[in-house]
């Protein structure tokens, strides 16, 4: 009974009533009640008048807030209404879930009429890449396939993908790779520069900026006897240089044997002179062939397979790669 009393006698307690003490240049300490108006008080000792702030109305409100916020103010059943509302809220998304959502995800997972997010991821990936391809940000398809940091080397396509969308994903990494890394020279002029060099300079020449590096061929290719040769023009000056295909994986597996004219890309292995004669001989990376399928891609670097015959060689050549059985 006396804490209730002590609570009501608190809470109707009346606030002290504010007052000023001011200072004045004389030296008094003129003191007063503080009013909700400004006051212009005089000095009793040398009469200068003196300026006095008028009450704060923050403090009514803060006063107000404070009281509104007491703990003392909620009561038991001030709690009963958000609470009951809660668990029926989450009831009723439970209800929704169980009854509605869960049945048809399920059945839907189980006839796989519903991709998982790593097939669409996937897919999506693949998208991208293709567009990029095609508007000649080829390092940035590598990246759009496989992160920040693409791996050095062909990797294998996701499992997750249907078996033609692993062959799209495939032929869109080896032609965004090799683009990638396409010399900005000529054979011609590289083979300049390499005969106006010391071999041994040529070779440390070649290591740090020519081996690995990409081109692209367009040129007839033809099987005699066992071999592979290509008529691509290939001259030092006034003298004849040589071009050996033979070692290039990709050619053992294009359908027939009768002459192709191909397009496609090609890794530097060596630049030098061999014998007999001895002739500057360029030799490529055997496993770097890549028959150029995006039209968009290929025009980019080869603007002369823009004409319809162009398309229709990049159309045959998608055709070899996306129908022959592996």
């Amino acid at each position: 009974m006396l804490s209730r009393v002590r609570r009501w006698w608190k809470s109707g307690a009346v606030p002290p009533t504010p007052v000023f003490q001011v200072s004045c240049p004389c030296g008094h300490v003129a003191r007063g009640t503080r009013t909700a108006e400004h006051q212009a008080v005089p000095c009793p000792r040398c009469g200068r008048v003196l300026f006095i702030l008028p009450t704060s109305p923050w403090t009514a409100l803060a006063r107000h807030a404070g009281a509104a916020q007491s703990p003392s103010a909620w009561r038991r059943r001030d709690w009963l209404l958000p609470v009951a509302a809660s668990a029926l809220a989450a009831l009723a998304l439970f209800m929704v879930y169980r009854f509605l959502i869960a049945p048809y995800w399920f059945s839907t997972k189980e006839n796989g009429d519903l991709p998982t997010s790593a097939e669409a991821r996937f897919r999506e990936q693949l998208q991208i890449a293709q567009q990029l391809l095609g508007e000649g940000q080829f390092r940035l398809a590598l990246q759009s396939l496989y992160g920040p940091s693409p791996p050095k080397g062909r990797m294998e396509a996701p499992a997750e993908l249907t078996e033609d969308e692993r062959r799209q994903w495939t032929q869109v990494e080896l032609q965004a790779a090799v683009l990638a890394d396409l010399l900005h020279e000529s054979l011609e002029d590289i083979l300049r520069h390499a005969a106006g060099s010391r071999d041994s300079e040529w070779q440390l020449e070649f290591a740090n900026r020519y081996e690995g590096r990409s081109l692209v061929l367009d040129a007839e290719f033809r099987k005699q006897g066992q071999s592979w040769q290509t008529s691509f023009p290939l001259q030092l000056g006034k003298e004849n240089a040589r071009l050996i295909v033979d070692n290039l994986e990709l050619l053992n597996r294009l359908p027939g044997q009768e002459p192709h004219r191909l397009v496609l890309g090609v890794r530097l292995a060596s630049v030098r002179l061999e014998a007999p004669g001895p002739v500057w001989t360029v030799r490529l990376q055997a496993g770097s062939g890549v028959l150029l399928t995006h039209f968009d891609a290929a025009v980019r670097v080869c603007p002369a397979l823009a004409d319809p015959e162009g398309r229709a060689l990049l159309d045959k050549q998608k055709k070899w790669l996306f129908e022959t059985p592996r």
